[in-house]
């Protein structure tokens, strides 16, 4: 095993993630996707994790479409309800993996001012060696830059380490890098790989009670 550390995207890699909860305490579900749609959601979230204020950002986003103040605010209001916990089987493959000395990573695109507010309920972020949150450290997946500060914190050379993420693109920019890089579509499929490179993981994950570290 050449591999000596693996870096961890967060939402929906290791967290679950559903803004549309957040924005159902204003509006039907039904309403949601056209709400996401007719405000430019998505694309004002990556201004966020980029480390824009949110209450800048809201007074903008609101001066532009007040008719949906109430949404465009219940984001940010009720951002507790979009992580409602751990993605299946992902916090017992970092479990295994750290106990193992393999140093552990996390690089997440996440608006400083949400993470802050999540930070302190989930124990499995108290297990990373080395943190890069976007809107903390102010670079963005796919930027190299991004990538590079998280071998940096980690101290060890891309060669030596796997990224994994539920984007291609990110996928794609850490393979370009130097990273080991795999697409995340679920923790068995995960755990399959990470052992096809030799690293430590459970020989099953139905037998771990992985969602424990909450």
């Amino acid at each position: 095993m050449s591999e000596t550390a693996v870096i961890f995207d967060l939402g929906r890699v290791l967290l679950e993630w559903f803004p549309e909860r957040a924005i159902e305490q204003a509006l039907p579900a039904s309403q949601v996707p056209a709400f996401f749609e007719r405000v430019g959601f998505f694309a004002w979230n990556a201004k966020l994790d980029a480390g824009g204020s949110f209450a800048e950002a809201e007074q903008e986003l609101v001066a532009r479409f007040p008719g949906d103040r109430e949404a465009i605010l219940a984001y940010r209001r009720n951002f507790d309800l979009t992580v409602p916990g751990y993605v299946p089987g992902t916090p017992a493959l970092i479990d295994t993996l750290r106990q193992h000395g393999v140093r552990i990573g996390a690089l997440s695109n996440w608006s400083g001012e949400t993470f802050a507010g999540v930070r302190h309920r989930f124990a499995v972020l108290g297990w990373f060696d080395a943190l890069v949150i976007s809107g903390i450290d102010a670079v963005l997946k796919p930027d190299p830059a991004s990538f590079a500060l998280a071998c940096e914190r980690l101290g060890v050379e891309p060669a030596d380490a796997v990224f994994i993420d539920d984007s291609v693109v990110n996928v794609a920019a850490a393979q370009a890098f130097g990273l080991t890089a795999l697409l995340f579509t679920g923790a068995e499929r995960l755990r399959v790989d990470l052992a096809a490179l030799g690293l430590p993981v459970p020989t099953s994950l139905d037998a771990v009670g992985s969602e424990s570290a909450s």
